[in-house]
């Protein structure tokens, strides 16, 4: 089953779907949220990751740089 984008799911390391470009990194984290459908295998992606009680201004920021990332990423 393919979850629907506004699903929100815990993926834990060592779990079924967790990224395996994860493990490399010195500091990953014990386990992700995860809105959608993580890509597999190397496929390049961003995280967009944020606070439980972001500001305004923060948010504004989050979605300008999300914005970006994808109009670079567009062919």
């Amino acid at each position: 089953m393919i979850p629907s984008p506004e699903t929100v799911r815990c993926v834990e390391r060592g779990e079924p779907g967790w990224p395996e470009r994860l493990e490399h990194l010195g500091s990953s984290p014990a386990r992700l949220w995860v809105r959608g459908v993580l890509p597999a295998g190397d496929t390049a992606c961003v995280a967009v990751v944020g606070s439980r009680r972001a500001t305004p201004g923060g948010l504004l920021t989050a979605r300008e740089i999300a914005v970006h990332l994808v109009r670079e990423a567009s062919p």
